[in-house]
């Protein structure tokens, strides 16, 4: 769950979350795990937080939750509406669900349409070439309000990899809480269903999630 504006990450802190995200007793004391990645070069990643049960992590343009367990998702959805309704200052530009779904070992018929996008740059290649990846984007249009469904399809090392984000333009608190809340939007449930099954109608229902 990706929630893109102008976020100011000292503020939104695990004590803060705990205390203005989470609904939980006033004398409950949540156990929170911290990652700090490694800083390599110039480049530095925001530290994520995990706490009761998902993941979150604070980047100056995005707030970022993520669980391994879908059970989690509504719990997501919610912790981010209580962020956003404390912080309404916050400009926000957009709300993503982003997904991935993966296939070890792909059936050869599969393969054809990552064969098909590159084939007229195999044919054109240098001798000595071998393909090593390939991949197919497409973008849908959804719902009245711009919203859009982004798909990647990945080929690499034998694996299929398929990548769906769901972007919903919200430039206001209101717009913002209505798609998180699901208030006219499709929750992030109900988009994983809806990937899931166009995943299972290419591919069978062994891809894993």
């Amino acid at each position: 769950l990706v929630i893109a504006g102008a976020w100011n990450p000292p503020v939104v802190t695990p004590d803060w979350v705990i205390r203005y995200g989470l609904d939980l007793p006033e004398n409950a004391q949540p156990m929170v795990q911290a990652f700090l990645p490694a800083v390599q070069g110039l480049v530095f990643e925001s530290p994520k937080f995990v706490i009761n049960g998902f993941s979150f992590s604070v980047r100056p343009d995005a707030l970022i939750f993520a669980s391994e367990d879908l059970d989690n998702m509504p719990r997501m959805e919610d912790v981010a509406s209580r962020i956003i309704s404390q912080l309404r200052h916050t400009p926000i530009r957009a709300i993503g669900h982003n997904f991935e779904f993966r296939e070890e070992n792909p059936e050869a018929d599969h393969l054809n349409v990552f064969s098909n996008a590159r084939q007229d740059l195999a044919d054109h290649a240098p001798e000595g070439w071998t393909p090593s990846s390939s991949a197919v984007q497409a973008s849908f249009a959804f719902g009245t309000d711009g919203g859009v469904v982004n798909i990647i399809r990945q080929f690499e090392g034998n694996r299929i990899s398929v990548k769906f984000n769901f972007h919903h333009p919200a430039t206001t608190t209101e717009r913002a809480l209505a798609v998180l809340q699901g208030t006219g939007y499709d929750r992030m449930a109900a988009n994983l269903n809806t990937a899931q099954a166009l995943v299972n109608q290419l591919y069978g229902e062994a891809v894993n999630a």
